[in-house]
């Protein structure tokens, strides 16, 4: 009894870290897919500013502007 006790804490507490940690893994990886996408937009932008320097910001693509 007293093992079975102690079996299910274990399991219970492992489930729980395993699903923390997953939580944790998708979180971090939405940042950084957030994080990828502004930095492409950055790039994106500061390459039309570039080719064209008369360009101004409400001039650039929709997409673009901040």
């Amino acid at each position: 009894m007293l093992l079975r006790s102690a079996f299910r804490i274990f399991d219970d507490w492992s489930v729980r870290s395993q699903l923390r940690a997953r939580r944790n893994a998708m979180v971090a990886a939405t940042a950084l897919a957030q994080r990828t996408a502004e930095a492409r937009e950055v790039d994106a932008y500061l390459a039309c500013r570039h080719r064209h320097p008369s360009l101004t910001a409400e001039q650039a693509p929709i997409t673009l502007r901040a």
